[in-house]
């Protein structure tokens, strides 16, 4: 069963996934990345502050932004981001890094993602699939004939551990993302604001209100 579903959100994933390249195609008329690139050009001064938040598929969209912003915008121009249960690949987050878009373009970032045991114990389409959207995203719709494709948000990847810790685009995204700028939800009582989550699946980080607190906090 979960072979005919990867069949249906492969699809639907990388067509989202081109639809983001498209945002970002020359014609500020007709294309939505644009025109929001060229508009901060029109509004940009020494007091304006840019914050991108995306949750899950909308991280692929802040990493195709920042290029964008990079490849178009003065230097002052800087963003805080926000990532959170983010799809982005390792593979492509590697790509912007290395770069310099990040270093040029961010001035801080926040990582809110799952503890590895909620994202893989997790049956997110009951019945099909045991594990979580991202790990179903990773295993079979990103298409990699190799292996699973390694997600930013699942936190097995950040351990250090055999495999990973010898595959480049990894480290790279790894040795960028401080320690102090990633939450693992839940966290602990005795984590700081700024830094508590207590969502325990996918979805719920939209709604769960220390994840939103901590935003709050990031955003002061």
């Amino acid at each position: 069963m979960a072979i005919g579903l990867d069949a249906v959100l492969g699809k639907l994933w990388g067509t989202m996934k081109s639809d983001i390249d498209q945002a970002f195609l020359p014609d500020p008329a007709v294309y939505g990345g644009t025109a929001f690139v060229q508009g901060l050009t029109e509004v940009w001064d020494a007091n304006t502050r840019l914050t991108l938040i995306g949750h899950s598929g909308g991280t692929v969209y802040i990493d195709r932004m920042l290029r964008a912003i990079d490849a178009k915008l003065p230097a002052d121009v800087k963003a805080d981001i926000v990532f959170i249960a983010a799809a982005l690949s390792f593979d492509a987050f590697a790509a912007t890094i290395t770069s310099g878009a990040f270093a040029r373009r961010v001035a801080k970032s926040r990582l809110f993602a799952l503890k590895d045991e909620c994202e893989a114990g997790h049956w997110h389409f009951p019945g099909v699939y045991d594990k979580s959207l991202l790990y179903l995203l990773s295993a079979l719709c990103e298409f990699d004939p190799e292996e699973d494709k390694p997600l930013v948000a699942m936190q097995r990847y950040w351990t250090g551990a055999s495999p990973y810790d010898v595959v480049p685009n990894i480290l790279t995204v790894t040795g960028t993302i401080a320690p102090d700028a990633r939450v693992w939800s839940p966290t602990d009582a005795h984590a700081l604001p700024g830094f508590r989550a207590n969502a325990r699946r996918h979805q719920g980080f939209a709604v769960e209100p220390m994840t939103n607190e901590s935003v709050e906090e990031f955003l002061h």
